[in-house]
């Protein structure tokens, strides 16, 4: 799940706040609105940030909480009482959760696989092909046990062309 950036989070309430017909809402609504605008201001206040779309995402708070000011008082001038149940404001549009860090997972001890058995410093070693092939420029039969260089028998048992005859 793709996770927004606070900025972008802000700027997208900020646009829905401003979209809302604030006349239109229910009194349970806008104090809501009034909510989110005060801790949107709080937000923006305690960013000393001097940039352009900061000191725009100001004014445009500011303006929203002129026309509530306004709205509330021509309620008073029409002598219209406040709401009898006492609402609990909460945020229309509350911020995202912060992502949640999670914690590494407890270190698995990795044990190392048995080490292979050593052979001794020879430089020869036995083997027995499975299959024909070409040892110091002579072709070999299938069958056939002949003493080659640790080089060679490496590459022929990576081949799958001999197994090793003696454990040296």
């Amino acid at each position: 799940m793709p996770v927004k950036s606070p900025r972008k989070s802000k700027e997208t309430s900020l646009a829905k706040l401003e979209a809302l017909d604030l006349s239109s809402l229910s009194e349970e609504l806008r104090i809501s609105a009034i909510a989110e605008v005060r801790a949107q201001i709080a937000e923006v206040t305690a960013d000393k940030r001097a940039d352009a779309p900061m000191l725009g995402r100001k004014l445009a708070l500011l303006r929203l909480w002129q026309r509530l000011v306004q709205m509330r008082i021509a309620d008073v001038k029409e002598e219209i009482p406040p709401p009898e149940v006492r609402v609990t404001p909460v945020r229309m549009f509350p911020p995202d959760p912060e992502p949640e860090v999670e914690e590494p997972a407890p270190e698995v001890e990795v044990v190392a696989p048995p080490p292979q058995p050593k052979r001794k410093n020879s430089t020869a070693v036995m083997v027995k092909l499975s299959e024909e092939a070409v040892i110091k420029g002579k072709t070999v039969a299938a069958g056939e046990t002949v003493q080659v260089s640790r080089r060679e028998a490496d590459g022929l048992l990576e081949s799958g062309k001999a197994t090793v005859v003696d454990k040296q």
